[in-house]
């Protein structure tokens, strides 16, 4: 078996959300520490400095809807391997903020129209998209119709961003293709941090060789653990231990990663930094694979 020790990274709290978790590594060789920079270019439609999108609540609507438009937009801008979240931010961040509107038609359906505006880092307005939609007049169905029209937008959006074509995909090893990894238990993760971690994982593994099995099959399983610790009032300390099995059930390699978070900063979206922690346990299971032979 191979077990990396953990090395954590001793970093502000404020910065350690945006892309700071330390991934196992020393002696052993396995050293895929990630960072901002350590983001793989192979991921698709990110901004030119990697960096995710805070969507706002749309303006022009009232709540919930306006959050649960937001949400929609950054749920399928994710689906699209582009980091998003309703929350976070920072210097280097792009904003997507969405206006509503409605107008009455002579033959009483509305017209609903939302645009899109998507700013840089420096305030600067990146591009725009308005949709139409026709709808009966607004009904307790409409939110279905609004979210509808949120996650509709996310080519467009995504377009705005993309710097080119993304590099396909390493292609897997014989050994890797025939030991396809399935993604197992993600125990533990607060907020949507199992479905995003494994999202995340999904689209990482190939881009270092790693095959990835749909469901359980009979070759290698990747399963992850999550805990949090309480540091102090505004801060909680988050572990997040990977063990790689073979078919039987032995564990062929672990990997670890720890730092000090917000308090609750991981409760509901996890965004880019689900990405940077596949990233990072992407190229180590790539190394256990290869150092065991697949």
């Amino acid at each position: 078996m191979i077990r990396t020790p953990t090395r954590r990274l001793r970093l502000p709290i404020a910065a350690a959300l945006a892309a700071l978790l330390a991934l196992a590594g020393c002696d052993d060789g396995i050293d895929p520490l990630f960072s901002r920079q350590a983001l793989p270019p192979g991921l698709a439609l990110l901004p030119a400095d990697r960096v995710g999108i805070v969507v706002q609540p749309v303006t022009g609507v009232s709540e919930p809807f306006a959050t649960e438009m937001a949400a929609a937009a950054a749920d399928a801008l994710q689906q699209r391997n582009v980091p998003a979240s309703l929350r976070g931010g920072a210097a280097s961040s792009y904003f997507l903020s969405g206006d509503m509107g409605m107008s009455q038609n002579d033959n009483g359906t509305v017209t609903l129209r939302v645009t899109w505006d998507l700013t840089g880092p420096d305030g600067a307005l990146v591009g725009s998209h308005t949709q139409h939609r026709d709808s009966p007049p607004p009904s307790e169905r409409t939110g279905d119709l609004l979210r509808q029209m949120a996650a509709d937008a996310a080519p467009q959006i995504a377009a705005m961003i993309q710097t080119g074509a993304p590099p396909p995909p390493v292609a897997a090893t014989a050994a890797a293709a025939d030991n396809a990894v399935s993604i197992g238990a993600i125990a533990g993760a607060p907020g949507r941090g199992e479905a995003e971690l494994e999202a995340a994982l999904i689209a990482s593994l190939p881009l270092y060789g790693v095959a990835v099995q749909p469901g359980a099959g009979d070759g290698l399983r990747l399963d992850g653990a999550v805990t949090l610790t309480p540091v102090d009032a505004g801060t909680e300390r988050i572990r997040l231990t990977w063990r790689l099995l073979d078919g039987a059930g032995t564990e062929l390699g672990q990997l670890a990663q720890e730092n000090d978070i917000p308090a609750g900063s991981l409760d509901g979206d996890w965004g880019e930094v689900a990405y940077l922690i596949a990233d990072g346990v992407a190229a180590g299971i790539a190394q256990i694979i290869d150092r065991t032979g697949g």
